[in-house]
């Protein structure tokens, strides 16, 4: 309780000196001081409990002890000289703007840093995090029966079509070249083909709409693991403005943010709650038309591996 009495003193005294210092002009030199005993009286990982931990940051306590233990070497800087912020600062504060999306002024006068020091530190920590990514950036996902993110692609513009990115990309040429060991399947936005399935447009029988009832049920679990990853973190989702960095950064943003999703998921960490809007469906008909035109041969060769599995519903 002293601790906390001692935070709620110091973030007035912090308040009061900011709008002193912009009254007068005065140097900024006292606001660090007390951004710094903030900080030193901080200490989140003992303070809250460990539901107020996920709640906050979106990660279990012991989750978040073990990425220190991975990336708080690139964190640590080489001196205290300055203040310098400690791993565990860099962290929570990133983890908080992941989570929340919110304006950096508003985190950092959550963990006693200035606007640009929540900046410079989410930069850091989303490098230090990337740099532990095995996956491809752009916003094109893969997720398993768990919702657990395979492959993440981040890198297209908006308007690139679902189909281009999934042939363009890493996994799409390597299933392309597995001669039916893969086992994908994609909305009607997606080219048929023998390793990635589609629902069938007008199905004909009681197998055939059990198949497309089945696939429905199975595509929902990547759109329900996308829409948890945005509520888990909300700088992801629209009601927090967007991401407002460079393309570049954005991009390194949602892998990162991926990565964290995958260590809540493998945590059983809770779930947040989902928001009214569900994923939108591609709907990329006649995207998908001219592809099955151009590439009929290919899509016959879907048809006929699909057809075995529409053949065990009944």
């Amino acid at each position: 309780m002293a601790a906390i009495q001692r935070i709620v003193a110091l973030r007035a005294q912090q308040r009061n000196e900011r709008r002193r210092g912009e009254r007068q002009g005065r140097p900024r030199s006292r606001l660090v001081e007390i951004n710094a005993a903030l900080r030193d009286n901080l200490a989140p990982l003992d303070v809250y409990t460990d539901a107020a931990i996920e709640e906050r940051y979106r990660l279990p306590h012991q989750a978040i002890l073990q990425l220190l233990e991975v990336i708080g070497g690139d964190l640590r800087r080489p001196t205290r000289r300055s203040y310098a912020l400690s791993p565990q600062t860099q962290l929570l504060a990133a983890l908080r703007f992941y989570a929340t999306g919110s304006f950096l002024q508003v985190v950092g006068d959550g963990h006693g840093l200035c606007k640009a020091s929540v900046c410079r530190t989410v930069e850091a920590v989303t490098a230090a995090l990337l740099r532990q990514c095995y996956a491809a950036i752009n916003t094109q996902v893969i997720c398993d029966h768990q919702g657990v993110f395979l492959d993440v692609v981040a890198r297209w513009p908006g308007s690139t079509h679902d189909a281009y990115v999934f042939q363009d990309s890493a996994i799409g040429r390597e299933a392309a070249m597995s001669r039916g060991e893969w086992r994908l399947i994609g909305d009607s936005g997606y080219p048929l083909r023998p390793y990635l399935f589609t629902p069938v447009a007008n199905p004909q029988d009681a197998r055939e709409a059990a198949y497309n009832e089945a696939h429905r049920l199975a595509r929902g679990i990547v759109e329900r693991s996308i829409g948890r990853w945005k509520m888990r973190f909300r700088c992801l989702h629209k009601s927090a403005g967007g991401l407002l960095f460079t393309p570049a950064k954005a991009c390194a943003v949602i892998c990162v943010t991926a990565m964290l999703h995958n260590i809540a998921v493998r945590a059983r960490a809770a779930c947040v709650p989902e928001g009214e809007e569900e994923e939108e469906e591609g709907d990329g008909g006649d995207v998908h038309r001219q592809v099955e035109d151009q590439r009929a041969q290919d899509r016959q060769a879907g048809v006929e591996a699909r057809r075995p599995v529409i053949a065990d519903f009944f």
